[in-house]
C-alpha cells in the first residue's frame, strides 16, 4: 500500500532498526464514518474497500512487527 504514510516510515525505520516503536493515531478504517482529519480528505469508499485495506495494512504490520518491536499506545483496528 504506496499511499499509506504510517506504512513508509514504518518501512523506512526497519532500514533505521529503532530499538522499539510506539504509534499513536493509526486506528485503522472504519465504515460509516469520516477517516480523516478534514472532511475535504474524506474519499467514499464501500465496506469492502475499507475491510480489504485494513486487512492489507495489518498484514504488513504482521511482516514489520518481525523486524521491529511495535506498540500501539491509541486504540486500533489493526493486529500484530
Amino acid at each position: 500500500i504506496m499511499d499509506n504514510t504510517s506504512l513508509m516510515v514504518l518501512n523506512l525505520l526497519c532500514k533505521i532498526n529503532p530499538h522499539h516503536v510506539y504509534i499513536a493515531g493509526m486506528d485503522g478504517y472504519k465504515v460509516g464514518e469520516n477517516n480523516f482529519y478534514q472532511d475535504r480528505l474524506h474519499l467514499e469508499q464501500d465496506k469492502d474497500t475499507l475491510l480489504a485495506l485494513n486487512s492489507s495494512i495489518s498484514h504488513r504490520l504482521q511482516e514489520i512487527s518481525k523486524v521491529l518491536n511495535i506498540d500501539f499506545i491509541t486504540p486500533t483496528n489493526y493486529e500484530l
